[in-house]
């Protein structure tokens, strides 16, 4: 996908015995320029005031310890468009909403929530890890251009 500024979070830069083996330590080396010079660094808002934060707890799994950019999520976002992670098909029933054993439609599919907005359906998904990191990701399937 050309993702080329996401990048595990930074504490795989802590332990790069660990991690080299896996990643690689070209990969390694990589990381540890983007993370200083292209990432935006983590920071609350506390009035008036902006008070830097430091990254979130140690992980990295499916979960959580990705670092992305906007345009990397722009490269993400058209992916899931053109239906280059999953088929159609597939992608249609990971957005549709699961149904309660009771019959009651659940706000959710299969990893994203799912809900209609005044008759819009709305397919999102967020993010929030400890102080100064959190995302939304939207998608308004009516409005995705056709391939």
């Amino acid at each position: 996908l050309a993702m080329k500024s996401s990048v595990p979070g930074e504490d795989v830069l802590d332990e790069p015995g660990k991690w080299a083996p896996v990643l690689g330590k070209e990969n390694l080396d990589r990381y540890r320029k983007i993370v200083a010079t292209r990432q935006a660094q983590p920071y609350t808002l506390y009035g008036d005031e902006i008070v830097h934060s430091s990254y979130p707890a140690k992980f990295f799994g499916a979960a959580a310890g990705m670092l992305s950019t906007v345009l990397d999520m722009a490269r993400f976002d058209a992916a899931i468009d053109r239906h280059a992670f999953l088929r159609k098909e597939t992608q249609e029933k990971a957005w549709t909403p699961f149904v309660s054993n009771s019959g009651q439609r659940l706000p959710h599919g299969l990893g994203w929530f799912v809900e209609d907005y005044h008759g819009t359906r709305l397919i999102w998904h967020y993010g929030h890890w400890g102080t100064g990191f959190s995302a939304t990701y939207l998608k308004v399937p009516e409005k995705i251009p056709a391939p």
